[in-house]
């Protein structure tokens, strides 16, 4: 059974009772986000990696867009970020 979260703008979630997941990967479908308009979204971790990457360039400039050491720091991130999310979610 997948359950279906909706991701606030302060950051807690809604399950139905006794569905929530124990851990989903970040590619696993189940979670939406209720965006500042109204309209409701599928969860997509790569936004999150995207906008932290765009903070790395804004700091760093245009060249730590090919450094190995940015993309490995924002994965890392990315997971971190994801992994909190789905802790917050369990509880």
């Amino acid at each position: 059974m997948t359950a279906t979260a909706a991701l606030h703008t302060n950051g807690t979630t809604d399950f139905p009772p006794d569905t929530a997941p124990a851990s989903k990967p970040p590619a696993e479908p189940g979670y939406r986000i209720i965006r500042r308009n109204g309209s409701v979204t599928p969860f997509d971790a790569t936004k999150i990696a995207v906008a932290l990457t765009k903070a790395f360039l804004a700091v760093e400039g245009s060249v730590a867009a090919g450094s190995r050491r940015v993309h490995d720091v924002v994965e890392d991130l990315t997971a971190q970020v994801f992994a909190a999310l789905t802790r917050r979610a369990d509880a």
